[in-house]
């Protein structure tokens, strides 16, 4: 992205405050600065909010590809990014913390699901973020200044519906509808760690496939009747869409897991009335697909 420096006066009063916000986030004072002209003209209805992602925070979603194996032999990665309002979370690294505990132990809506469990001990890496993963199917990643980043592999995605190796990769569809809407739930949930309330959440879902084989989605059931519905076939690199969320639109979490979710199913070609997993009346995710029964 091409940049210009810009002199500007500012009152040396409201020069510290910056800077001390500044490091309450883990920003130096350009990054401030430019985040916070992001902010006013997005107030203001100038720019798009969907360009609130900062080159650090796109870089990051961009290198989950070198976790384990997943930018190698890994046909399809889907990753769920959170991004707060810049922040801070509080006591993300000390020992046994509620952010530990919640990184360590995340909600699910029944055991053994599509969910961010990883059975792993949260570790600080690089004095950056904490991650828990279980082996290389399934990362987790909770950064200092808020974001959060959940990536699968293909085999953690593609359970259950590829038993024929001459089709097409396919994708779960039901696994894809519990682990967004359990990213979702996860990520309120740990938003109520950070040092300042947000009045701008950002929640992004990316589909990689490194190895540009087509794939297709497959909606199923819990017990795969009725038989799967093949939602369609795409062959793409990389697709991702970002879902901008304001602290005065009060939505539930599954209404915002709805709107990814439904970023989702237009990859594959969707309408609003073809969408599986959801309350289409209330566009709520339906909780019930993913309950054991």
């Amino acid at each position: 992205m091409k940049a210009q420096t810009v002199n500007i006066s500012i009152p040396d009063s409201l020069l510290d405050d910056a800077d001390k916000q500044a490091e309450r986030e883990h920003r130096n004072r350009s990054e401030l600065f430019r985040e916070a002209l992001r902010l006013y003209l997005t107030e203001k209805g100038s720019v798009a909010f969907l360009e609130s992602f900062t080159g650090i925070e796109s870089k990051r979603v961009s290198e989950i590809v070198d976790f384990a194996q997943f930018g190698k032999d890994k046909i399809v990665i889907l990753s769920c990014v959170f991004r707060p309002q810049p922040n801070k979370i509080v006591d993300i690294f000390a020992g046994n913390s509620p952010v530990v505990q919640l990184v360590e132990k995340p909600p699910s809506f029944r055991h053994a699901g599509w969910d961010l469990q990883t059975l792993d001990r949260a570790k600080p890496i690089a004095g950056e973020y904490l991650q828990a993963a279980n082996g290389d199917r399934k990362v987790l990643r909770v950064f200092r200044d808020g974001q959060i980043i959940a990536a699968g592999d293909s085999n953690f995605f593609g359970h259950g519906v590829n038993k024929d190796p001459d089709q097409p990769f396919a994708l779960n569809g039901l696994a894809i509808a519990e682990f967004i809407t359990n990213f979702v739930n996860f990520s309120l949930k740990l938003s109520e760690y950070l040092d300042i309330q947000s009045s701008s959440l950002i929640f992004k879902v990316r589909l990689l496939n490194p190895t540009k084989e087509k794939i297709k989605l497959e909606l199923v059931r819990r017990n795969s009747f009725p038989f799967p519905e093949t939602a369609g076939e795409i062959y793409l690199d990389l697709v991702d869409r970002e879902i901008p969320i304001h602290s005065d639109q009060e939505l539930k979490f599954e209404q915002i897991a709805y709107l990814l979710l439904a970023e989702f199913f237009y990859f594959f070609g969707r309408r609003d009335d073809e969408f599986w997993y959801v309350n289409k009346e209330a566009k709520e995710v339906n909780l019930e697909f993913f309950k054991d029964r």
